[in-house]
Parts: C-alpha cells; structure tokens; sequence
C-alpha cells in the first residue's frame, strides 16, 4: 500500500482519534458536531478538506469516510458525534458479537477478541476494508476490556490477498512526488495494531500478500498451515513497492538478506520456508490451528493483564539501543513487582509447589493454573 498523500490523513484522525483522545470528540466543529476542522493539520491538506465535505475528498479518503458513514447507518453529512458514537459502540463482557462492521465480524469471550475478515471473494483490501480495518484498530485500542486479539479470515484459502490495484491506479500523479513528515493512514493502521497494548495474533490459513501481508507482519505473532499459507510481496513486479510498512517490517522480521528476497523477488514462499525465517512463529495442520491459536489466545489473556502489557511492551524495546532497553525493562518489572496481580501470583506460585522438583519439573502447567480462578 503506497503514500496517499497529506489530505488523506482526515480517514485517520476520522477512524483513530478518538482512541487518543476521547474528550476531543465532541470539539469537531463545536456544539454542532459537524466538520472536523479544529482537528486536521494545516500542512498539505486542502482548504475544501478542512470542513469535511466528502466531495472535496481525494477519491480514497472519501471512498472511506463514506464507508464509516454508511456503516453506522447514517446519512451523508451526519453528525459526527453520533458516527463516532456508533464506531465507539458500548458493549459488555461475555461472549457476544461486538462492534458494527460489514466486511469484519468480532466476538469477544472474556478478554479476547476474535475477529473475522470476510470481503469475499479473496479478502482484497478494497477501500471500505481498509476503513473498517483503520477505524477497528482504534476501537480495539480504546478499549481496556480486551487483553488479545486474533485477527483471522472468513475464507480458508485468503487471509488478506493485497491492496486493490484497481483503487492505487486511481492515486493522483500529477504532481511531482513528496516526502510527507506524517505516516500515511496505512503505516498509521499498522503501527497502531503494532503497538497497542493488547497482544495482536494473525491467523493465516491461506494466502496473505501485499498490504495484507504489511498487516500481519505488524502483529506480534503469525500463525500458520502446513501446505496452504502462502506470503507473497506482489509489488515490486508491478512496478511500485511495498509501501505499507513492508521495507521496514519484513527486514526487522526476518533480516535483510531474506526481506530483499521477498520484497524483489516477488515470489510465493511457502509456509515451512515462512516459519524457518521467522516470519510465521508456528505452523499446523488446518483442522489444529484454529483450536491452538485459541488456546494460546486464552492463555494469555489469563495471566495479569497488567504483566502481560507491559511485558509487551519492554519487548518492542528491544528495537533500541541495548542499554536503554535494559533500562525500561527494570523499570517496567520494578512497576509489576508493586502490582496486586504480581504479589497475589508469586504467592499462589509457592502454594501450588513452584520451586520444588516436582513443580519445576511441569513449570509450564504451573503458570497455566495460575490464569485459572481460585
């Protein structure tokens, strides 16, 4: 997924900014609620885009906006406060289908979240997709209920096939390229399913290429199926490429040497290749990975959320430079020890026989009675 350019971040601050800042919802555009002005960057963007007039839109942004409007059941030129309403819908706990979108179905069971991508027939991530994901990325952001979210598709042969081309065709080019000090919407979406403090899973059973694959390689862990998951980066043979997060995740993920094999090779790699590179953390057969993902998913939901976050969050540390990640993680482990989940824990851990031979022998099945309800 290429740069868009400046006036195509109104999709972004439309979808995700209430996840930031919640209070500042009801400033777009004053008493009313109409126009969202007050919130967009002077630089780069349009002064008919200022005001949220859907036709003085780019063809994308507006493709988009329109699809959150029409998604939550209201007209065109809406109030925002009541779209925002809608994206931010209430919810309780429990097992039940939650948030409103047409292309994604998520359920929620305790403190996971499960969502399903269906925009048949292959999951291309057309515009409306694309919305639905970026405004879902800072739902799932803002709410404080969820622990993990498993991201997995409706058709077992595509998880996300890649950005519509059809849609990148209609980009404008008129003008000479321009280095943006913003992140495009896309990096944006990424980086918040990256960097949320809620652990993020992508189940792929089929195939996932493109900004599909940008997706998946933002998320903390991927999933496989032995003979059907297969990563493609479709881009550079089209003459463009990966432009949504992909040259800088994949070298990250799997190294240099491998990333520039994928990015320019442009050729399928194959689940077992994905796995010994590091791209996929696991693989199995498809009638397993369902019931294991899951497993896993529960698992950690189980444990002290507040561990759990921040021990996320000391491991995305590790992108710095060694001696200020050694100095978070004692910060972030000095934060835990004063927690009640910590010191409630630690002590059930002695009372079920941790530190004797019996108990160090089956560690692991210690810590999962430690997620379990005394």
């Amino acid at each position: 997924m290429p740069h868009v350019g400046g006036s195509d971040l109104l999709i972004a601050i439309f979808a995700t900014v209430h996840a930031e800042n919640p209070h500042r919802m009801n400033r777009w555009g004053g008493a009313g609620g109409r126009g969202v002005g007050p919130l967009l960057p002077r630089r780069g963007v349009p002064d008919a885009a200022m005001g949220c007039a859907p036709a003085a839109l780019p063809t994308i942004c507006r493709i988009m906006v329109n699809s959150i409007i029409q998604r939550s059941a209201f007209p065109a030129g809406a109030d925002t406060n009541k779209v925002t309403a809608a994206i931010r819908s209430n919810h309780r706990r429990g097992e039940f289908v939650a948030y409103n979108y047409k292309l994604l179905s998520v359920t929620i069971k305790g403190r996971v979240a499960t969502v399903v991508i269906n925009n048949p027939p292959i999951n291309i991530i057309t515009p409306p997709l694309y919305g639905e994901l970026a405004a879902l990325a800072g739902e799932l952001k803002a709410d404080r209920d969820l622990t993990v979210v498993v991201l997995k598709s409706a058709n077992p042969d595509f998880f996300l096939a890649h950005f519509d081309v059809s849609t990148i065709l209609t980009f404008p080019t008129d003008q000479p390229a321009e280095r943006d000090g913003d992140l495009n919407p896309y990096h944006i979406m990424c980086e918040r399913f990256r960097t949320m403090d809620k652990v993020t899973i992508a189940q792929i059973d089929g195939r996932v290429g493109g900004g599909g694959s940008e997706l998946a390689a933002s998320c903390d862990m991927r999933f496989g199926v032995r003979g059907k998951t297969i990563v493609n980066q479709m881009e550079v043979p089209l003459g463009i490429l990966p432009g949504g997060t992909g040259t800088q995740r994949l070298p990250r993920l799997v190294g240099r040497g491998r990333a520039m094999e994928i990015v320019l090779g442009g050729d399928d790699l194959d689940a077992v290749t994905a796995e010994r590179w590091g791209y996929l953390n696991r693989i199995f057969e498809a009638n397993e990975i369902d019931a294991w993902v899951q497993t896993l998913a529960h698992r950690i939901a189980s444990f002290p959320v507040e561990a759990v976050r921040l021990a996320k969050a000391s491991v995305d540390g590790a992108e710095q430079p060694l001696e200020e990640g050694l100095r978070d993680e004692a910060y972030l482990f000095q934060r835990l020890l004063r927690t009640e989940g910590a010191q409630r824990n630690m002590k059930k851990f002695m009372a079920i026989g941790g530190q004797t031979r019996e108990g160090e022998l089956k560690v692991g099945e210690l810590a999962k009675k430690l997620g379990e309800a005394d």
